[in-house]
């Protein structure tokens, strides 16, 4: 990662539009053109020409501060090497050696094969031992389970985890990891690496909380917990940088999704609502913390946090009824 030309102990994935020198956020100046440096701000722009094909305009990583006054944020896009691509904006979109996003996807397409090679089938049938024996399941989680013939197991815990890596049908994880792939190479380029994953992994524990708190007696399975988690960390980076989240787009999707999931059967409310609201905890964890504070170590302690009190309720609500003993109907 590059550091700024006027302060060297700040990283960031910005660069000047014009002479593409590294700036942190105090030595950006948001022009038409891009972010300029100091030293540049009251040039006039030099026309540059970038190679066929470059990336446009990525959400820019704030290590110390961020940029604001921005109208709007496209994908980060990774070349195939380790350098990152350049914009014509200046901004570094690369994501290093490997991506976060693409290896989750990854992981979720191989654990479906997995599923499928068990017993379930692209249409869906909640059968094979792999759905089985890791789908989230309150009594399977508790000390006592009156369900043990249908879904064996007592004390797995795994399965706050393991959930959220199933799927049930085809459909269900292509929809998924399409909604992955899209909030996560924009996300990811903004708060690095390591962030992605801590708010991802505790946005996924805290959805198994808010699934076990509303219905613990039916299985549950899928990324959407994660991935609403970092829909939820999207919008507060987003509002962060100055990026209007209803002109952007980001308001309305989420208002969808959250229509979406009150109307449509057979979708975890609670996953999603527990999931949204950690990714938003988190979210504000990193932004303020680990970004304005320059204390990364306050950012991860805030997805842990969040996970360990999601451990801890989906542990003490695993066992009861839940708030939507017999689901959701409008």
């Amino acid at each position: 990662m590059a550091t700024c030309y006027k302060h060297p102990d700040r990283e960031t994935g910005v660069a000047c539009s014009n002479c593409e020198r590294p700036i942190c956020t105090d030595c950006m100046t948001p022009t038409s053109v891009g972010m300029r440096c100091p030293d540049c701000a009251n040039q006039k722009t030099r026309v540059q020409r970038g190679p066929q094909g470059g990336g446009g305009s990525g959400f820019p990583r704030r290590p110390g501060g961020g940029s604001r006054g921005g109208s709007g944020f496209g994908f980060g896009r990774r070349s195939g090497g380790g350098s990152p691509q350049r914009s014509g904006t200046g901004v570094n979109v690369g994501l290093g050696q490997w991506s976060a996003t693409t290896a989750l996807i990854a992981l979720n397409v191989v654990v479906f094969f997995a599923e499928m090679a068990t017993g379930v089938t692209p249409g869906g049938n909640d059968q094979g031992s792999v759905f089985i024996h890791g789908s989230l399941f309150g009594p399977a989680i508790s000390g006592v389970n009156p369900y043990f013939q249908q879904i064996p197991g007592t004390h797995e815990v795994w399965r706050l985890l393991s959930a959220g890596f199933l799927h049930a049908s085809l459909l269900h994880i292509v929809m998924n990891m399409w909604f992955l792939f899209f909030v996560g190479r924009m996300l990811e380029p903004g708060v690095g690496r390591g962030n992605f994953l801590a708010i991802y992994l505790a946005s996924l524990l805290a959805g198994s909380f808010g699934a076990l708190a509303f219905t613990p007696v039916q299985p549950t399975v899928g990324a959407s917990t994660a991935i609403f988690g970092v829909f939820g960390a999207l919008i507060v980076v987003a509002h962060d940088r100055g990026i209007p989240i209803w002109q952007s787009g980001l308001g309305p999707t989420l208002l969808i999704n959250l229509v979406l999931t009150l109307t449509i059967s057979n979708i975890s409310i609670g996953g999603h609502l527990g999931g949204l609201l950690g990714g938003v905890v988190c979210g504000y964890g990193v932004v303020y913390l680990s970004e304005h504070r320059r204390q990364p170590a306050l950012g991860y302690a805030v997805c842990a946090a969040v996970a360990v009190v999601s451990v801890i309720g989906a542990l003490a609500v695993a066992g009861g009824q839940g708030l939507l003993p017999n689901g959701f109907h409008l």
